[in-house]
């Protein structure tokens, strides 16, 4: 049971957000994401996961390529492994959402310069990564279909796993939206708090992230080759249809609700992420916000 992250009221959800690099591509596909379990699904999603899995980690890295923990094992033993593990995911989860991009793009993005100001100066930080634009572009989603959803539900309990590649950056930009006066920002992720925790006690939150980061990340590849969805990718989206964006591709749930996610790439990439860097220098959050509304095609 991850107590540390559930709310004190016991309402809401709470979503780990785990961070997949595929690196076997040139330029690289960084992807995040993560499901949101009501509570009381967390905890049941857990001690199923804990009865299948043990304590045997699940890492879809080395699932896939039959490493380490799974060296030896059938192609059909993995499959059946990864079908109830998703199983578990399905039965429990309400949303799932997910951000990716080309490392590549985000390296040639323009990069704010220091300007003294702490406003200013901490927005463009918790945007200056993979990690982070992909991060917050998954918590804008997740925000807006949480309030999509109402129920007087909208509040999310963030996890994210500490050592995550670009974290530091990430970290100051949330404790900053959370402590800042205006609420724009904390009301767009519906955010009630953000924990930066280890895997121990969160195995479920954040093995479930993972596979939805290394499946969406993979998606982004087999599609530029032509492949068809893989089946636990459509099982996680209960039905899976897409469609081209102005900066890249959006999957979307046959359920209403259900997932999201996004792959931002090339030059509409990069003119987002310049109109993004302009904003900053107005050093007022609103055009932040209106920009997600815009970019993440959520709103």
């Amino acid at each position: 049971m991850t107590v540390l992250c559930f709310p004190t009221d016991g309402n809401g959800y709470v979503v780990a957000l785990r961070a997949y690099f595929d690196a076997s591509e040139q330029g690289g596909v960084f992807s995040v994401a993560g499901f949101a379990f009501g509570v009381s699904n967390a905890g049941k999603a857990q001690s199923q996961w804990k009865r299948l899995h043990g304590d045997r980690p699940l890492h879809m890295t080395d699932l896939h390529n039959r490493k380490n923990d799974f060296d030896g094992w059938s192609n059909g033993d993995a499959g059946d492994l990864l079908k109830q593990s998703v199983a578990i995911i399905t039965k429990h989860m309400k949303f799932g959402v997910a951000a990716s991009c080309h490392v590549s793009d985000v390296n040639a993005a323009p990069q704010m310069p220091t300007t003294g100001d702490r406003l200013t100066d901490t927005l463009a930080k918790g945007f200056g990564s993979p990690y982070a634009w992909c991060c917050h572009i998954a918590m804008y989603t997740l925000g807006s279909l949480v309030r999509r959803a109402g129920g007087g539900l909208e509040s999310v309990n963030y996890v994210l796993e500490t050592g995550d590649a670009g974290q530091g950056k990430v970290k100051e930009f949330v404790r900053f939206v959370e402590d800042y006066p205006a609420p724009l920002l904390r009301d767009a992720y519906c955010m009630n708090n953000a924990v930066f925790a280890t895997k121990k006690g969160n195995e479920v939150l954040l093995q479930t992230g993972d596979i939805f980061s290394w499946e969406w990340a993979r998606r982004t590849n087999m599609k530029r080759e032509g492949l068809p969805v893989r089946k636990s990718l459509e099982a996680i989206f209960g039905g899976f249809d897409e469609a081209p964006q102005k900066f890249g591709v959006t999957a979307y749930s046959k359920v209403e609700g259900r997932a999201m996610a996004s792959h931002y790439e090339g030059d509409s990439w990069r003119d987002g992420y310049r109109e993004l860097c302009e904003n900053f220098a107005d050093n007022e959050v609103n055009p932040l916000v209106s920009h997600y509304r815009r970019w993440s095609e959520v709103a």
